[in-house]
């Protein structure tokens, strides 16, 4: 570990015992070897630790407590209500519009619904016959057109009659 890392941790986590056991070993491990960071545990020790190792933690009256955690269990119980309540809310908003109130005429009308559509849909078979004819129509057209071969190309020349053509071609 790099010195200044540990000296940071000598200032905070270490000294408290918040470190991670792995951190912890680790900082032990540089100290044992770097006479500088043992100094620095030394003087941090002295000097920010020592000072306040005579005083007291200052308690509050017990009354104080009491108040507080009656709060807090309060606070606690219209949490946990207020969280249910708005779920259960939400969830009403979201399931309202889909309530069936009359459930035979929802089925009805989502019969209807499907049977017209399924008769709107196109039946693959005449959409494949189409198909097929068109395709038959271009490949014939396509087929009707004639390439002029390579020889027939180069016995007859085109002329444009464009000045560009006149320098290239003669």
């Amino acid at each position: 570990m790099k010195c200044e890392l540990v000296q940071e941790l000598l200032l905070t986590d270490y000294r408290d015992g918040e470190l991670p056991q792995r951190t912890a070993e680790r900082v032990r491990r540089h100290l044992k070897t770097c006479t500088a960071c043992r100094d620095f545990e030394r003087l941090v020790a002295e000097q920010a630790m020592k000072p306040f190792s005579q005083v007291e933690d200052p308690l509050p009256p017990h009354s104080v407590w009491e108040q507080v955690q009656e709060r807090l269990a309060g606070e606690k119980r219209t949490t946990i209500v207020s969280v249910f309540t708005v779920l259960k809310n939400a969830i009403n908003t979201v399931v309202e519009p889909f309530r069936c109130r009359r459930p035979a005429f929802a089925f009805v009308s989502v019969a209807i619904i499907a049977f017209v559509i399924v008769l709107r849909l196109p039946f693959y078979e005449n959409t494949n016959i189409a198909v097929k004819n068109y395709l038959g129509n271009r490949i014939e057209f396509l087929s009707s057109l004639t390439v002029p071969s390579f020889e027939t190309q180069q016995d007859t020349a085109v002329d444009f009659g464009t000045p560009i053509e006149y320098f290239f071609m003669s």
